[in-house]
C-alpha cells in the first residue's frame, strides 16, 4: 500500500447546491406566473367573446323585428338567457334614441346592454345599435368600476 496518495472525491459544494436550488425556484415561479397570466387573459378573452355573441344575438333579434320599438328581449329570450330590464347602463350615442337597458347574467358575469336606434333618412336605412358593458372585477358588477370593458355593435334594419 502506498502512503500519502489520496484521491479526493470530486463532488458539489454547498454553494453550488444552493445556487442550483435558487435557479430551480426562479424557474418554477416564472412558470407559475406565466400560467396565471395565461389563465387570466383566457378568462378576459372568453368574457369579450361572450359579450360580442350577446350583442350579435340582440342585434339580429331586433333586426328580425325590423327595428321596431316593441322589441322586448327580456320576453323573447327569457328561456335562453337570464335577462331583465335594468336602470343602469351606458350613455346613448349622440343622435340615437334609446330602446331600453338590460342586465344579462351569464357564466357568472353580469353584462349590461343598452339598445338604441337612429331613424332612417332618405339616403340611409334605420341604424340599430347595442353597447355591451361588463366589469372585469367579479366582486363589483356595477358600472362605476374602472375595470369596465365594453363593445359597441351597429347594424342596419332593412326597409
Amino acid at each position: 500500500m502506498i502512503k500519502g496518495k489520496f484521491k479526493h472525491a470530486h463532488g458539489v459544494s454547498l454553494v453550488e447546491v444552493l445556487l442550483a436550488a435558487v435557479i430551480v425556484m426562479v424557474a418554477a415561479l416564472a412558470a407559475v406566473g406565466y400560467r396565471y397570466s395565461v389563465a387570466l387573459d383566457t378568462r378576459k378573452a372568453q368574457e369579450q367573446m361572450h359579450a360580442a355573441r350577446l350583442g350579435v344575438m340582440l342585434l339580429e333579434g331586433w333586426k328580425g323585428w325590423a327595428g321596431r320599438a316593441d322589441f322586448a328581449p327580456e320576453i323573447n329570450y327569457q328561456t335562453k338567457l337570464n335577462i331583465s330590464t335594468a336602470t343602469q347602463g351606458t350613455a346613448v350615442a349622440s343622435g340615437f334614441d334609446m330602446l331600453n337597458r338590460y342586465k344579462i347574467v351569464s357564466d357568472g358575469v353580469t353584462y349590461h346592454a343598452t339598445l338604441s336606434s337612429k331613424d332612417a333618412t332618405p339616403t340611409e336605412p334605420k341604424m340599430l345599435n347595442v353597447q355591451i358593458t361588463w366589469s372585469q372585477d367579479r366582486q363589483n358588477d356595477t358600472l362605476s368600476s374602472k375595470l369596465n370593458k365594453s363593445i359597441r355593435l351597429t347594424t342596419y334594419a332593412g326597409n
